[in-house]
């Protein structure tokens, strides 16, 4: 039997149950389910006001290590800006400033003197950054969005986006460079990693926490719902699509039918459509069983942005069908009835109804969706097939 293994998790935001963001979720229930079979130590960045949620993390953590990562909200526009300048000047494209902290990397490398881990796990790329170019623990990279590249403002007119560009260029390649094992969380995240950098990449699914029961179809009118963080751009996008084609559609089959959008900055996103037949704007919710267990489906378009999609992992682990176009799925390995691809709003809005309707395949739909979590989304299986990949690449050194 191989040992227990030490094992040094980095990540640049806080893994918590109550992240805003899918990252810090996936992140939380696969530190907890690693470290009741491995000794696990962690080092954090996190913002402040990540910090009110320190409390949340594993306790089954054998040590862990917060740094708090400069904010323009905390820090002051104007040494924030200088921040940021420096940073970019030295190499660093707009989204890899915001994550730049000195203070980090030391905190890493002293924790891999004093721990002496088998292993460093960073997850993201972000996170490989603080990884030593020189140390006897393997290097583990988890990238969690295909290494996308995510526009930022640099100089007015967009003067500056092709510098930026090339930087993150620079920073992939040297990042996963220094990893012995590289990881994606879905097939088609590792073939586009695999392109772009010429190395093998490994595919570990994502881990979330299942629910003990799914939802269970609610009675009454035909409710679709969608769920997400409308700070990122994906979802405002995909929403106002729903609102404004998919609906119509929906009601003109289904005349009661009711379009739940919820998640931060929904309302805001589409305040103009508030007052539209059908459409309830629920804001943020305090969590997404209640949420799930008001919808028939979740209806999930996505016109642009990659890596993994939580909220059709999210809708799976409750047992609620999804119905979304091939971008919205991308990487999603379930099929029918778990998952319905649609590439329109005349499908989807077809697909929506027909699982309404017909009871029988709405049930297996849903007794599919939870099977496919089980199989694919259980933090202990994930934990051990990351620990295996682990205990092989330990041995292939030998």
């Amino acid at each position: 039997m191989p040992p227990r293994r030490r094992i040094l998790a980095v990540t640049p935001f806080l893994p918590s149950r109550a992240s805003r963001h899918g990252g810090g979720q996936l992140c939380h229930a696969l530190l907890h389910a690693l470290a009741e079979q491995a000794e696990v130590h962690l080092c954090a960045l996190a913002t402040s006001a990540e910090l009110d949620h320190v409390a949340d993390l594993s306790p089954a953590l054998a040590s862990t290590r917060v740094v708090v990562r400069r904010a323009k909200s905390t820090h002051g526009s104007f040494a924030w800006k200088r921040t940021m300048l420096r940073r970019y000047v030295r190499g660093l494209n707009v989204t890899t400033a915001k994550y730049g902290s000195g203070t980090m990397r030391r905190v890493v490398e002293s924790a891999i003197a004093r721990i002496e881990p088998d292993a460093v796990l960073a997850e993201l790329l972000l996170a490989g950054r603080f990884l030593p170019r020189q140390t006897n623990a393997l290097r583990v990279v988890t990238d969690h969005e295909a290494a996308t590249y995510v526009p930022a403002r640099v100089l007015p007119l967009g003067l500056g986006i092709d510098r930026d560009r090339r930087l993150w260029r620079n920073i992939v390649q040297s990042v996963t460079a220094r990893a012995e094992v590289l990881q994606a969380l879905n097939s088609a995240d590792a073939e586009t990693l695999s392109e772009l950098t010429g190395r093998e990449v490994i595919v570990r699914h994502p881990a979330l926490e299942l629910p003990a029961e799914p939802v269970k179809a609610p009675d009454g009118d035909l409710a679709v719902g969608f769920l997400g963080d409308h700070s990122h751009g994906p979802n405002p996008e995909a929403s106002r699509f729903l609102a404004t084609e998919v609906l119509p559609r929906l009601r003109k089959l289904e005349p009661s039918a009711l379009l739940r959008i919820a998640g931060p900055g929904s309302q805001e996103a589409l305040a103009e459509l508030s007052d539209s037949e059908g459409l309830e704007l629920l804001g943020p919710i305090p969590d997404t069983a209640s949420f799930f267990a008001g919808v028939h489906s979740l209806a999930a378009p996505l016109f642009s942005g990659l890596g993994t999609r939580m909220k059709v992992l999210d809708s799976l682990r409750h047992g609620v069908p999804v119905v979304s176009n091939n971008l919205g799925l991308r990487g999603i390995d379930a099929g029918e009835p778990a998952v319905f691809s649609s590439q329109d709003a005349d499908e989807i809005a077809s697909n929506c109804v027909r699982l309404f309707r017909d009871q029988e395949l709405g049930s297996r739909a849903r007794t599919a969706a939870r099977e496919h979590a089980e199989a694919h989304l259980d933090p202990s299986r994930v934990a051990a097939a990351q620990l295996q990949t682990i205990e092989i690449a330990l041995e292939s050194r030998d």
